[in-house]
């Protein structure tokens, strides 16, 4: 019986065993995922929060420059509508936020339209 299992194992079974899945947690953190349990919702809450931090510190960044250099207006207008545009992901990755903490699983992000900022960056960083 051994020398069947054996031979087993080196066989068929050693092709559909993915350790991956067998690893501790890692089929029942998937299941939190698709279920949106709490825990799940708190980890994704605070991923949310730290890319909105982000978004602010370029905001903050931005508005800092803005007054440090004389810049034509091409660029002030540019460096605006990017500030804007970075509120509108702000303002939907809040209401998202909103949503994880309500456990609302059914929320549909809103899509905000990225505006082209890295042909102003790649123009700024020749100055």
């Amino acid at each position: 019986m051994k020398e069947i299992f054996e031979f087993q194992k080196n066989g068929w079974l050693h092709e559909r065993y993915i350790s991956e899945l067998h690893g501790q947690g890692v089929i029942n953190k998937e299941y939190q995922k698709l279920c949106f349990s709490a825990d799940y919702r708190k980890e994704l809450y605070k991923q949310v929060e730290e890319t909105i931090i982000e978004l602010q510190k370029g905001v903050t960044l931005i508005d800092k420059f803005l007054p440090t250099f004389q810049l034509s207006s091409y660029f002030k207008k540019r460096l605006l509508v990017i500030i804007r545009n970075i509120q509108k992901f702000k303002e939907e990755f809040n209401r998202l936020l909103d949503a994880i903490d309500d456990g609302n699983d059914f929320y549909k992000v809103k899509k905000v339209r990225e505006v082209a900022m890295w042909k102003t960056i790649k123009d700024l960083e020749k100055i």
